[in-house]
């Protein structure tokens, strides 16, 4: 898992913080993030790669187009999420290799 603890969790409007979730160096600068979503829908979606940045504002309308009747479960995944946690070029290079630059 890319993950190390999910802090910030809202699930059926019921939102928890972990008591970790404030670590850091305040101080730190960020020079990333990475946003992950995840969707269950019982409608199938024709999605493809996203290899230029068109090509990611096509699939995120079209994620965005999916009827609320047809949502089973949504999921967003920001890193980093805690106050002062950082995430740097190598450090994103590592966990995520397959990147492409949009």
């Amino acid at each position: 898992s890319k993950l190390d603890a999910e802090l910030t969790s809202n699930v059926g409007g019921q939102s928890t913080s972990s008591a970790s979730a404030n670590v850091g160096e305040a101080d730190a600068t960020n020079e990333f993030i990475v946003v992950t979503l995840l969707v269950a829908s019982t409608a199938a979606a024709s999605l493809k790669g996203a290899s230029t940045g068109e090509d990611l504002r096509q699939t995120l309308r079209i994620l965005g187009s999916t009827a609320s009747s047809e949502l089973m479960a949504l999921e967003v995944i920001w890193q980093p999420e805690g106050r002062g946690d950082v995430l740097s070029s190598e450090e994103l290079l590592t966990a995520y290799p397959n990147l492409q630059h949009l």
